[in-house]
């Protein structure tokens, strides 16, 4: 009897449990975040479809996560890395720290480091992060865990390789990871990297040996690509199945759906944080996170600005002018010029193999900068370029300002730690100049971040033809306007930013060395220190955005001429077997020749297997 009783009472308790466990409320996670912010704390123009449109800026993502915190105990805020660089508000990254103190005011729990961030150099990140400490404010997490921190002077840093928060009943572990073509992009990177799979393998068995956490959270400064096999963040998640949700920075990438790898979610809302990316997941009997929300949230005029936000601004934009612009003779909202023409929006550039005239606006510049400061001592400039990747804004319709100017070419710093590139000549040879055109037909295609905006450089291309021998056709235009043609064995002058100087090896590595180009000095000698080759008027590096500046406060109005395309690039598309096979370069020249040879023995082989069939029949 006494067994029954205690049956029956065990059925009973097993049959509420199952009640309560089905009653009891899952669990649940927000998720906001950010990446690749790069200094815009303020509202910017975006074309979004065919409405231009003030979004984004600091105040509104406040309000938003303010607004999500309020009705969620459960609200984490992340960010991707590039967190700097693309506003005026960088150049006072060292002494101000306002991306990362502004950051830590609004709610954000952790961010990683980005290229970008390595901009202003070593010693550029290690004033911004004892400048931001020295503060006293609040400051998100910085997580970083692949890279080889100890011993070095980046210990000042205050990185974590993961740290582990709790916000309501969800505790989280996050970590941050570099990737490998955030390393390649950046050029004055000191730091050594261990592979990020490798890393997050070590960082999780440390936290499940050390914590009981409800997810794992991999701030990534990888990136993600239409090619799985060339997608760092899939591979990520391929390699360490145990990441729950990947934010994934670098490639600015907008995923309106999430990326699902296995059980790991790949979350990115695009650069510059017009939209604020928000996912809502839910923990499953697998103690895995089932999706339940996500949303790009557009920070559009719909959206408040935080009055307490905008008021920080203001005063990091006051330090702006008193500590970076005075230098310059200039002020943030200065108004340069007027422009009545539609320039191509940021997110275009580069896609799609044509010239720009966005593109051929900034190169004009280079040259009419170099022409001013020079005078009677000016030496011909054959050919000023621009590649697209520098260029990191356009120009909007109406007023523009230095602001606007700044942000266009707002990238790195010289070697006088005043922020923005500054100019290097090179010399090259006609043969290379060409070669740098046949890049840019060839390898821009594959590369869009590559493609090169040119002054005085002109090019006919069939994009039908074999590559690395698209070009049919290469020549200079001189200052007035006349056609001269390129001389193989002659040096000409050559300028362009010193960040792209740099870069050339990564497009010669594109072509397998088969397209290469070596920078020179006037002397026909090869450029070792391409810092060697600034340009300066007087003692002061001559700044690629200053150039801008310079150009278009010569102008009452943007001219005509930048209203549409002069013919510099003409991008062919013809079938036609003359087209394919007129004026071969050297590599065509050798393919063709194995081809015939190839041709030739397939021939001779079957004239040879004929014959033998003949005479077995004989």
């Amino acid at each position: 009897m006494k067994k029954r009783v205690f049956a029956i009472v065990i059925l009973v308790l097993i049959f509420f449990g199952n009640i309560y466990a089905a009653e009891s409320p899952q669990k649940e996670v927000e998720i906001l975040f950010t990446h690749d912010l790069h200094s815009h704390l303020e509202e910017f123009l975006l074309l979004n479809g065919d409405k231009e449109e003030m979004v984004g800026g600091f105040p509104r993502i406040k309000t938003i996560i303010d607004q999500k915190q309020s009705q969620n105990p459960n609200v984490f805020v992340f960010d991707g890395g590039d967190f700097s660089m693309g506003t005026l508000y960088q150049t006072i990254f060292e002494q101000a720290s306002p991306e990362l103190r502004l950051m830590g005011a609004m709610g954000f729990d952790a961010t990683t480091i980005g290229n970008h961030e390595f901009d202003y150099r070593t010693s550029g990140i290690l004033n911004m992060m004892e400048t931001a400490i020295e503060s006293g404010d609040p400051l998100p997490e910085v997580v970083l865990s692949n890279a080889k921190i100890t011993g070095t002077p980046f210990e000042a840093l205050h990185t974590k390789p993961y740290v582990i928060i709790t916000k309501g009943d969800i505790t989280a572990a996050v970590f941050g990871v570099f990737g490998v073509d955030a390393l390649a992009c950046a050029p004055t990177c000191e730091l050594e990297f261990i592979p990020a799979a490798e890393a997050a393998q070590q960082v999780i068995a440390e936290i499940k040996e050390n914590y009981d956490v409800d997810i794992i959270v991999c701030l990534s400064h990888g990136g993600t690509n239409a090619n799985i096999s060339k997608s760092e963040d899939h591979l990520l998640a391929q390699a360490v199945p145990e990441i729950d949700i990947i934010v994934s920075g670098h490639t600015h990438t907008r995923l309106d759906t999430p990326a699902k790898q296995g059980n790991t979610w790949i979350v990115s809302a695009g650069e510059y944080g017009s939209r604020l990316g928000n996912i809502v997941l839910t923990q499953n009997q697998e103690n895995r996170w089932d999706l339940k929300e996500y949303e790009l949230i557009l920070l559009d005029d719909s959206v408040p600005q935080d009055q307490d936000t905008l008021q920080q601004i203001q005063t990091f934009k006051s330090d702006i002018n008193h500590i970076y612009l005075e230098q310059f003779g200039y002020t943030i909202d200065q108004v340069l010029t007027e422009n009545p023409y539609r320039f191509s929006a940021i997110y275009q550039l580069g896609n799609k193999l044509e010239e720009d005239t966005l593109g051929n606006i900034i190169a004009d510049a280079y040259v009419y900068a170099v022409q001013n400061i020079e005078k009677e001592a000016y030496r011909p400039i054959a050919a000023a370029i621009v590649p697209a990747g520098i260029i990191r804004d356009t120009i909007p319709m109406g007023p523009v300002t230095v602001e606007h100017a700044f942000q266009i070419s707002s990238l790195g710093v010289g070697p006088d730690q005043i922020p923005g590139y500054p100019l290097i000549e090179v010399y090259l040879t006609g043969k290379e100049l060409m070669t740098a055109a046949e890049i840019d037909a060839s390898i821009s295609p594959l590369m869009p971040s590559a493609q090169l905006y040119c002054s005085g450089l002109y090019y006919k291309a069939n994009d039908k033809r074999l590559i690395l021998n698209k070009t049919t056709d290469v020549w200079l235009v001189d200052q007035n306007g006349n056609r001269q043609e390129i001389q193989k064995d002659k040096l000409y002058r050559v300028v362009a930013d010193l960040y792209s100087g740099q870069m050339l090896s990564a497009v010669t590595d594109m072509s397998k060395g088969i397209l290469s180009i070596v920078p020179k000095d006037k002397d026909g000698n090869p450029v070792v220190d391409l810092e060697k080759q600034i340009l300066y008027d007087g003692s002061q590096e001559v700044k690629a955005w200053t150039t801008l500046a310079g150009y278009l406060d010569s102008m009452d109005q943007i001219p005509a001429k930048y209203s549409a395309p002069e013919g510099r690039k003409i991008i062919e598309s013809s079938l036609n077997p003359w087209e394919l096979l007129k004026n071969p370069n050297t590599i065509a020249l050798i393919v063709y020749a194995v081809a015939i040879i190839v041709f030739v023995g397939i021939i001779a082989l079957v004239v040879f297997t004929v014959k033998k069939i003949k005479n077995r029949k004989k």
